[in-house]
């Protein structure tokens, strides 16, 4: 009976046990079925138009929401633009996964507002993002996200800037003294000379064979776009580029410190440059000039070439094209990429294509910074994902695909709707600072797009673009006193108003005096 007992009571035991194991288990299916169901939240400053705020449940952000399978939340009662208002927030601790850093890098990280980001995660989960950031910044791909060694933010590649200026020609003006434009294969504008000696001849005949057909010698080849009447990156970069010079270049070169206004060559540029105003090539106003003076002069038929990144030069609607089509609706326009100068060599002015990177909140977890790394990898891999976010709907209803493959808004809807409710709809809550193919089809109008990517494709690297240094505020206002001294030189040289081969010794040590040789041992000590 014992016996019996104890049988029938083990096989109770072991009933109950699997019973417990069964519960067990369906309680730890149901336990992670609800962890499956729970979705991540990513906290975020997001991308808005000037001068909005964002509403809640945009179509954008509820698409986000539904495509990664998170919950987004945005900080719906700030400008992006009003960095004072956001530094004053997340000086309270209120640190957003994406948008934390509004300050440079290196304060984020000194400050512990930023979390660091192992490479190895970015390159895992990133592959085609960093793809595209080896095409356009190379070696220099982790340049801007490092602070003393460790990295602190994902990097990120503007296709934009890597484009360098260009000289852009009234069309008609070149037929009109018999030199015809080569017309581009599938692009709405023609090919300019190659060569600086080609430029400088076409242009003294702008000046001298009436090209305005006026009867009248009151043209001029070439003016300088520029917001003032500084000497700025904008005055014949072609030229100075062909020379070996980006003008106002800093950089480390063979371990010393370099600035290009003081580089021999520079001096020869401005030797050259000065036989255009000699031969009356360039507009008499040019020194002073304005953009305001720039386009009047433009409207007013006073000259027939000046330089410009692909923004300006594919804006039709704007600027010294814009006045041009306003009287001449079916202007041609012709330009020369990084033609070869007098020594044989080729370049120009242009920027950094390594931008702003992006930066993760102190206290954003491994598995949020992940799933914002494949959220950025998807947005920046699908042109058609990138679309309804940057036009805030879906094909047919706020953008469509033009006969070239662009995306294109359909005016009136989305972020091309007129007013508040237009511009929150299509809010960008994702950073567009990466814009590399295939989205630059999308963020690029087709205009600038058409150019900029025949510029990139065709032509030379420049001089070497350098770096911004991080001046301390005594250095600074060194960097302040040589402006004075480096502009009055380049005008008088360019004018004719000093002989530049001999003052040019004069012009170094001047521009030593005044702090370039300080700031040369700081850049020097910098290593960068």
């Amino acid at each position: 009976m014992m016996r019996e007992t104890t049988r029938t009571a083990l096989r109770r035991s072991a009933a109950a046990l699997v019973l417990l194991t069964a519960a067990a288990a369906a309680f730890g299916a149901a336990e992670s079925e609800a962890a499956a169901d729970e979705k991540l939240t990513i906290t975020l400053i997001p991308f808005t138009p000037r001068g909005t705020t964002l509403g809640p449940d945009t179509w954008t952000e509820l698409y986000l929401e539904e495509r990664y399978g998170v919950n987004l939340e945005p900080w719906y009662d700030i400008d992006v633009y009003d960095t004072a208002a956001i530094q004053v927030r997340l000086a309270t601790g209120d640190l957003p996964n994406l948008g934390a850093c509004h300050a440079s890098l290196g304060e984020c990280a000194d400050t512990g507002m930023i979390r660091p980001v192992p490479r190895e995660l970015i390159m895992e989960h990133m592959p085609n993002w960093m793809r595209w950031q080896e095409h356009y910044t190379g070696d220099a791909k982790w340049e801007r996200t490092s602070v003393d060694g460790v990295n602190y933010a994902i990097p990120t590649a503007l296709s934009m800037a890597s484009t360098g200026q260009v000289m852009g020609f009234r069309a008609d003006w070149m037929r009109a003294v018999g030199y015809e434009p080569e017309p581009v294969p599938d692009r709405e504008f023609f090919r300019g000379p190659d060569s600086i000696a080609e430029i400088e001849e076409l242009l003294l005949k702008f000046r001298n064979a009436d090209p305005d057909g006026n009867g009248r010698k009151d043209s001029y080849g070439y003016m300088v776009w520029k917001n003032n009447a500084d000497f700025q990156r904008t005055v014949l970069p072609n030229v100075f580029g062909s020379f070996g010079i980006q003008l106002h270049a800093w950089d480390v070169r063979d371990g010393a410190g370099y600035y290009s206004l003081v580089d021999p060559h520079y001096r020869d540029a401005l030797i050259y440059v000065n036989t255009w105003w000699e031969q009356e090539i360039i507009h008499p106003d040019t020194p002073t000039a304005v953009r305001a003076d720039v386009v009047r002069a433009m409207a007013n038929g006073e000259f027939g070439a000046w330089s410009e990144l692909d923004a300006w030069q594919s804006q039709y609607g704007a600027g010294p094209w814009g006045a041009l089509r306003e009287t001449h609706p079916d202007a041609d326009i012709a330009y020369s990429i990084t033609p070869v100068g007098p020594t044989g060599g080729r370049g120009t002015w242009y920027r950094n294509p390594n931008w702003s990177p992006i930066a993760i909140g102190a206290d954003t977890s491994d598995e949020v910074l992940i799933k914002i790394m494949q959220i950025l990898e998807d947005q920046f891999s699908d042109a058609e994902a990138y679309a309804r976010v940057f036009y805030g709907g879906e094909q047919g209803e706020t953008w469509q695909i033009d006969e070239n493959g662009y995306h294109v808004a359909i005016p009136g809807t989305g972020s091309a709707k007129d007013g508040p409710s237009g511009a929150l709809l299509g809010v960008r809550m994702i950073s567009p600072a990466h814009i590399v193919p295939p989205v630059d089809k999308v963020y690029i109008a087709p205009n600038r797009h058409a150019l900029q990517s025949w510029i990139e494709a065709n032509q030379t690297p420049g001089p070497g673009i350098g770096f911004q240094p991080n001046w301390n505020e005594d250095e600074r206002a060194l960097a302040g006193n040589l402006k004075t001294i480096e502009q009055e030189f380049a005008w008088k040289a360019i004018t004719g108003a000093i002989d530049v081969a001999a003052a040019w010794d004069g012009y170094v040590q001047d521009m030593m005096n005044a702090g370039l040789e300080r700031l040369l041992e700081s850049l020097a000590r910098s290593g960068m």
